[in-house]
């Protein structure tokens, strides 16, 4: 929904405004009033920067954010599938569940096409899944927290004995999900934090 608007001149009132004027850039606008969540950019069909940042001032000075790059081939298709459903077919909105990318190495790739709230799909299954199979420790960066699954499943691990240690952004330490870890006291800090990352026996990060 952010439509970034044209002034009077015309012209976009938002930093698109200096790409679209470029003559090798098109700006493909989702037209639904929808919400487009993601964050990623591939280069040369050949590399896939991937981020919990958005692109703007906030993200990338003041926020907490997390960032990888990955260049495996499978990897990269599955991004620029997402990259082409959107910006050449302008398939926007709710898509049909998908399997995981298999990868045949240490990566799993998911997409999001349908809310949990919903209908659960495999990718938030296997977030839960990875904190109930945890053994040793649990290590979660979270900016919004509201999902009561991920906070019941980090106490069941805390009661068993794993590890677990949180930080939540400060608008999110009053929500139900970090009240509960920090009444079955569990450690759970507040800041910036923008991240969207679990860290598991010290052996499996979840990001995204």
């Amino acid at each position: 929904d952010d439509a970034c608007p044209r002034g009077t001149d015309g012209v976009r009132t938002c930093g698109l405004a200096l790409l679209e004027a470029h003559g090798r850039v098109t700006i493909r606008q989702d037209a639904r009033s929808g919400l487009m969540h993601h964050k990623f950019l591939v280069a040369d069909d050949a590399r896939v920067w991937v981020a919990s940042a958005n692109f703007t001032r906030n993200s990338f000075c003041t926020d907490w954010n997390n960032a990888i790059v990955v260049d495996r081939t499978e990897i990269v298709a599955a991004y620029l599938a997402v990259f082409r459903r959107l910006f050449v077919d302008g398939q926007f909105g709710p898509q049909t569940p998908a399997d995981p990318v298999p990868t045949g190495g240490a990566y799993t790739v998911y997409f999001s096409p349908e809310s949990p709230v919903s209908s659960p799909p495999l990718w938030f299954n296997e977030i839960v899944a990875s904190m109930e199979s945890a053994t040793t420790s649990i290590e979660i960066l979270l900016n919004a927290w509201t999902r009561p699954e991920m906070s019941a499943a980090a106490i069941a691990a805390h009661g068993r004995g794993v590890a677990v240690r949180a930080v939540v952004h400060d608008m999110y330490l009053d929500d139900a999900p970090a009240q509960a870890m920090l009444a079955a006291g569990i450690e759970v800090r507040a800041g910036p934090c923008h991240n969207k990352v679990m860290v598991v026996d010290d052996a499996l990060v979840v990001t995204g």
